[in-house]
């Protein structure tokens, strides 16, 4: 889907709630790299010789994400209400649906 069409289709809302997504459960290439890096870790780590160092998954990343800023009280607050408003609204409308 191009960028165009995904304007048309998706809201910002939509687009919103996936971006939250994607900070809980990553999609994409990062998320595959992850995975691939445990592995080799394990088995970097089951093979290393008597007194060599223990890898670390971050040893066999090609990804690194960029670390994340703390969040300020009033950012969390801000994520908790609109959290509580959409689970508000959803809740709402499936007692309507009732």
């Amino acid at each position: 889907m191009s960028v165009a069409e995904a304007k048309e289709k998706v809201s910002r809302r939509e687009f919103r709630q996936w971006v939250a997504y994607n900070e809980i459960e990553p999609i994409g290439e990062w998320r595959q790299d992850m995975r691939i890096a445990m592995l080799c870790c394990l088995v970097a780590n089951r093979t290393r010789g008597k007194g060599e160092k223990e890898y670390q998954t971050e040893d066999f990343l090609m990804f690194n994400r960029p670390p994340k800023r703390k969040q300020t009280g009033a950012e969390m607050e801000l994520i908790f209400r609109t959290f509580a408003k959409c689970h508000n609204a959803a809740n709402k409308a499936a007692r309507k649906g009732k």
